[in-house]
């Protein structure tokens, strides 16, 4: 370097103490020993000392002001005070006023960096040595020490790395604390702001003179150095983002000295190259006097950026803190934006490149962020081929292949800028791979791809086919022309002309690019024919869907709806048919499957027309959302425009089922009121006509949902209810009579159905089913006509059938199901809306008791019943049909005179059948899941698995549903709620579910709360006993559910301003939780099995999660004296140092905390001594129990914070309405101080 660094190193020192004993060498005090010395001047600042603090306040003044001198004096005192206290005192100090130093002048939100660093640059140009050593005290003290550097240590260069090693070893022995700079404190997210802006201003004010001085940058890059590589991560994190922040104001600076450098150069050159009289001599030797001021200048710049460079980022860019990483490799980027042409070098930019490989996924992805901000600037991204070629092959896997989502999404979004700039940058296979993710499933990936597609589409998609159907038009019209010519009489010779130009429907080309590229895309994803004559591939539906979604705001023609429906209405076929429709060009022509996509792409398109308009959002109108008349007008005007092409499309496409499946679903979208508007209500007709039509042919499902929605849609429309009313009631009547057509002449009971008769039935019922959901069939079903039994009886004897368990009336079993259930909601429904029974006349409620009571036998048979056989999937449809019963004629709808005969609750033994079959699934999940994880081949031997994840989710979801209704008692709960965590895809989500319903019962009534914190504690020892083994990691899932249940108790006490019995927890929780885990421990040492005792001894830290939730000292109390009875009753005895019991004594201090907040502590010795005392037990807590806790440790509270412990151990000992257990101290300790 230019100038010689002055080396500043030094030792951490506290106060000195002049009394030799103290002092154990002739050596500046090293940190153990000034660390001693701090706690012993904090215990004299205790007893108000204040002879021993007025000695040694020169010295306190010294240390204490670090960038503000003047006001040491003042707070020489409270300053000794935070250095008393741990991190979280300190932040309660300053809070109440303490002194202001360096970093309590930077606490506040409305102080200015600027003045704090004007006053500190005043103090340098004064002594600089001082100046500095206050810099590096605030460092210290901003990175959460409250030690000082001495003029004298600071005078020693040997001792800086020996003094800062000492001193974090000592903070390490401290408990963990959050430092300032990472605390989410509001105070501290201040500090931080204002500590990095006070190093900018310092560099800023000092640019001209102090930073080239030899003392200022040398001293902080030695001390910063020094930190940054220490083990103790406050230093090291603060010293760090310092360092880094220091380094951006340097880069700053380079650059503006670059610039004028460049014109300094310039000027020179010029006045050079003068000659004569015009050449000024002066201005010349000015010139180059500051051409070598700024040279110079330049060059200490980057030996500080290198120094800086080389001694902290480097090793930090590597630290194990991936917080640190971080902050390296984003500072990274702002020196590359701020001082390029010293920065954007591959020697720089591989530290992104390495960091594309970091094990932690945040650093993954800010260094991918960093990347695309350079390659958002001109002047930055022609830098970066050399980098871009290096590392692309990882920035594409991390695109396709990283497992953090945030990753991929930077990933995908760093491809299309590197594609933006530098089109054959990714190879073809790189490009066909990412643009596979427009039919992923995450909606982020999509989105983030879609300018990427966007892309592909036009410049290697769509060009090349525009040029081969403009060359096919062209060639077309010229074939035209020979033809002609050569028919022609003349003669005469003809000029030769150049081929014609020809219009082109570029639109239509459009839409055929972006179904084949969509064609191609499924087909990619799975394998396999889009259309299907008997089912729907739903999962085909929905990559559609998505990639529209996807692509709306960046291919313009999919908004051009009404260009699609025109092109699909065209006759693509090579040989044309009659009522095909018009037909189009060769080169136009869809190929089958492309026209099966497109049409799937318009059916998305009218969908997300009518949802966010075909309007381009602007950017400004981003953040709005749309107007609702606006996006009612754009749905009336897709509607109006449906009138008139929807049904060529029905006509066209009819014989496709895929199609069908699209176009069917359209009426359910449009405003139907538009076709009274345009006078076309015989339009409409004809449009229900072919619905209808549709729906009785149809034997897909999905067909027929879709074709459901639309009649349901159409039903509810009150200004067409008229032509409703007239066609409607046909289809029910037809529905109905293809049921009774199927099971004619049939004895339904015992018959053995043929393939064609299973067929008939299935797809019959199966039309009856989807009827049921979308309106009321009721009437029909109960008409008999000329067979000895209605459709409701039919219904319920093929429903018997399925108690044998043919596997080819499955679906037939659950159409039959569903119906009936429909059937039940339905005339209930009538129920609610006949209050007075005018329709159905008083009759009706003794006709639906006998079909309630049959309905439900059969449910019951299905789901419970020992002699029925189904497939399992028909009894875990019948188990949540059967509970979904119980809930519908259990509810208030019956709590009337007239219909309280129909409410019927679930039978406990019922409700005991129906919690042994679900703990019998679950277990036998578990077996097929642990099967499964040892051989993943076992399940493809099985050709039908008795269970599946969806099984199981259906089955919890029911019974959870049922507890949650009161179907279920609440003490059958645990069954389900013992398995968080066990199966987490499956039944986390729903017992979460559960735990969040069921909260409010907490504060309820005490009789519900009761019996609901009893199902907590038998889930916890059900889970505990499940899972608990030698593994240090085997209470992980129990300690979930524990923090799940405690979470719900803290929400709800927020929500609400009802608090949760504290009885109840300390009773129902840890009492009865004590005496489980007690009476087991004391059983498991009686049979000789240690190791059992050892396990069953950890449920005391899943009763630790519960410590919150006491309040009450009395509840402390009341837990420790059932301890003690315990303990004495089952003969146990706690031995210190034995591992087994660590677990007991974290629970104990646990519970202790609830005391020291109030200045409490419970002694076992005295509720002895009072014990024998007949009376004592009758008494409240009095004086004599009272017991002086001078050596208990509340050197952390704050004076203000220690009246407040004497004013609540005061009301705890006299407003107290009942008598208190026994053993209860008060810290009087803090009680004097108080008064």
């Amino acid at each position: 370097m230019a100038k010689s660094k002055k080396s500043n190193s030094a030792s951490i020192a506290q106060k000195s103490n002049d009394n030799p004993s103290v002092r154990r060498s002739n050596r500046p005090k090293t940190v153990p020993e000034l660390f001693m010395n701090q706690k012993q001047f904090a215990t004299a600042a205790t007893r108000k000392n204040t002879e021993k603090a007025e000695d040694s306040s020169d010295e306190d003044d010294e240390e204490r002001d670090e960038l503000d001198p003047d006001d040491s004096d003042a707070s020489s005192e409270a300053d000794s005070d935070d250095e008393s206290v741990d991190y979280n005192a300190q932040q309660s100090t300053r809070k109440k006023g303490a002194a202001k130093n360096g970093k309590n002048q930077l606490s506040g939100a409305n102080i200015t960096a600027h003045d704090v660093v004007t006053k500190w640059v005043t103090e340098y140009k004064v002594d600089k040595m001082l100046a500095v050593r206050n810099l590096i005290n605030f460092v210290i003290r901003s990175a959460g020490c409250m030690m000082a550097v001495t003029a004298d240590a600071f005078a020693n260069e040997d001792t800086a790395v020996e003094a800062l090693q000492e001193l974090q070893d000592e903070l390490a022995k401290l408990p963990h604390h959050e430092y300032p700079i990472i605390s989410r404190s509001k105070q501290d997210k201040v500090l931080k702001r204002n500590l990095l802006n006070f190093f900018q201003s310092l560099i800023d004010q000092c640019q001209h003179e102090e930073i080239y001085d030899g003392t200022l940058i040398e001293t902080l890059q030695s001390w910063l150095t020094t930190m940054s590589s220490c083990l103790y991560r406050p230093f090291r994190h603060t010293s760090s983002i310092i360092a880094l922040k220091i380094m951006s104001s340097l880069c700053i600076i380079a650059e503006k000295v670059k610039d004028e450098l460049s014109i300094a150069t310039r000027q020179l050159a010029t006045e050079k190259r003068k000659t004569g009289r015009s050449k000024n001599a002066s201005k010349l030797r000015l010139l180059q006097q500051r051409t070598n001021t700024l040279q110079r200048k330049r060059q200490d710049l980057d030996e500080f950026l290198k120094d800086f460079f080389d001694s902290i980022f480097v090793h930090r860019s590597r630290d194990i803190e991936s917080i640190i990483r971080v902050e390296c490799i984003k500072d990274l980027c702002t020196w590359m934006q701020y001082y390029p042409s010293y920065f954007v070098d591959n020697q720089y930019l591989r530290y992104f490149g390495w960091a594309f490989n970091d094990q932690v996924a945040t650093v993954r992805s800010e260094s991918i962020k960093s990347v695309i901000r350079l390659c958002k600037i001109e002047s930055i991204v022609n830098k970066l081929e050399s980098f871009a070629e290096r590392f692309k092959a990882r920035v594409v896997e991390m695109a396709l292949y990283d497992v953090d989502i945030s990753t991929r999404v930077n990933a995908i979004n760093l491809c299309v800028e590197l594609q933006r700039h530098r089109r054959e940058i990714l190879s073809p296979e790189e490009r066909k791979n990412l643009t596979d993710l427009v039919v992923a499933d995450s909606q982020r990936l999509r989105k983030s791809v879609a300018p990427f597609v966007k892309a592909v589409i036009e410049t290697e998609i769509l060009k090349a086919q525009v040029d081969e159907v403009q060359n096919d038009l062209t060639a077309m019209v010229v074939d035209t022309s020979e033809t002609q010519q050569s028919g022609s009489r003349s003669t005469r010779p003809r000029r030769a002309s150049a081929n014609p130009k020809v219009a082109m429907n570029k639109t239509w080309v459009t839409f055929k690019c972006i179904a084949a590229f969509l064609a191609k895309k499924i087909s990619n994803h799975d394998e396999g024919d889009i259309e299907s004559d008997v089912s729907i591939d739903k999962e085909r539906d929905i990559m559609v869907k998505n990639s529209v979604a996807t692509l709306w705001e960046q291919l313009n023609e999919l908004r051009d709806y009404q260009a699609m429906s025109d092109y699909l209405s065209r006759d693509h076929s090579i040989q044309q048919t009659e009522g095909s429709g018009v037909r189009v060009e060769n080169c136009y022509r869809l190929t089958e499957e492309e026209e099966t996509v497109l049409v799937g792409i318009f059916a998305a398109c009218i969908d997300m027309a009518i949802r966010k308009g075909v309007d381009k959002v602007s950017v400004a109108s981003k953040e709005k959302k749309k107007d609702d008349r606006s996006l009612e007008e754009a749905r009336n005007e897709v509607s109006r425009h449906l009138v008139q092409v929807l049904p060529k499309l029905m006509t066209k496409h009819s014989g496709d089922a895929y199609k069908m499946y699209q176009l069917t679903l359209l009426p359910s979208l449009m405003n139907l009121n538009v076709y009274p508007e345009l006078r076309m209500t015989k339009e409409y007709e004809e449009l229900l006509q072919t619905l209808i039509k549709i729906y009785l042919g149809a034997t897909s499902t999905e067909l027929l949902q879709n074709c459901a929605q639309s009649l349901q849609h159409m039903a509810l429309t009150t200004s067409l209810a008229e032509v409703n009313d007239k066609v409607l009631p046909d289809l029910r009547e037809r529905v109905v009579g293809q049921v009774r057509d199927a099971c004619r002449g049939k004895n339904l009971a015992t018959a053995r159905f043929s393939v064609d008769d299973i067929h008939s039935i299935s797809t019959s019922m199966l039309r009856l089913e989807h009827l049921s959901h979308c309106m009321d069939i009721t009437d029909a079903m109960d008409e008999t006509e000329d067979m000895r039994n209605d459709v409701t009886d039919l219904v319920g004897a093929l429903l018997d059938r399925a108690s044998v368990g043919y596997e080819r009336e499955k679906q037939m079993t659950l159409s039959a199901m569903s119906v009936l259930w429909r059937y039940l909601v339905r005339k209930c429904q009538h129920l609610s809306l006949d209050g007075k029974f005018v329709a159905d006349g008083i009759l009706a409620l003794p006709k639906l008791e006998k079909r309630r009571d049959w309905i439900l036998e059969k449910f019951t048979e299905l789901a419970i019943g020992p002699d029925a056989s189904p497939l399992p999937a028909i009894r875990h449809h019948a188990f949540g049909v059967m509970l979904d019963i119980y809930w519908l004629f259990s509810s208030n709808l019956f709590n009337d005179a007239e219909r309280k005969h129909l409410q019927l609750a679930c039978p406990n033994d019922v409700q005991a059948q129906c919690a042994e079959y679900i703990a019998a699934q679950i277990e036998k999940w578990n077996k097929q899941v642990s099967k499964e994880e040892e051989s993943e081949n076992v399940a493809k031997g099985l050709e039908d698995p008795a269970l599946t994840g969806e099984d199981i989710t259906k089955l919890t979801v029911s019974f959870a549903r049922a507890v949650m209704l009161n179907v279920i008692s609440i003490e059958h709960a645990p069954i389900v709620l013992s398995q968080y965590g066990r199966f987490e895809d499956e039944l986390d989500p729903t017992i979460k579910a559960l735990v969040e319903e069921l909260k409010a019962d907490l504060t309820s009534d005490e009789i519900t709360a009761d019996k609901l914190f009893k199902a907590y504690l038998a889930s916890l020892i059900e889970s505990f006993e499940q899972h608990v083994d030698q593994s240090l990691r085997s209470t992980d899932k129990t300690l979930r559910l524990a923090r799940l249940y405690g979470q719900s108790i803290k929400s709800l006490e927020k929500q609400t301003s009802a608090t949760v019995s504290p009885r109840l927890i300390c009773e129902r929780i840890h009492l009865d939780g004590i005496t489980y885990t007690l009476s087991k421990a004391a059983e498991y040492k009686q049979q000789g099995n240690e190791t059992a005792k050892g396990f069953i001894l950890k449920f005391f830290k899943i009763l630790s999660v519960f410590a919150k939730q006491l309040s009450r000292a009395r509840d402390v109390a009341n837990i420790h004296q059932h301890l003690e009875r315990c303990l004495q009753q089952q003969q146990l005895e706690v031995t210190s140092g034995e591992k087994e019991w660590d677990v007991y004594h974290v629970y104990i201090n646990t519970i202790d905390d609830v005391l020291k907040k109030k200045g409490l502590r419970y002694d076992a010795s005295k509720r002895a001594s009072k014990a024998a005392e007949p009376e004592a037990v009758e008494t409240e807590v009095d004086d004599e129990i009272m017991q002086d806790t001078q050596g208990m440790q509340n050197l952390e509270l704050e004076h203000d914070e220690v009246e407040e412990v004497g004013e609540l151990s005061v009301r705890e000992a006299s407003k107290r309405p009942r008598p208190q257990p026994d053993g209860m101290e008060v810290d009087t300790g803090n009680s004097k101080r108080r008064r």
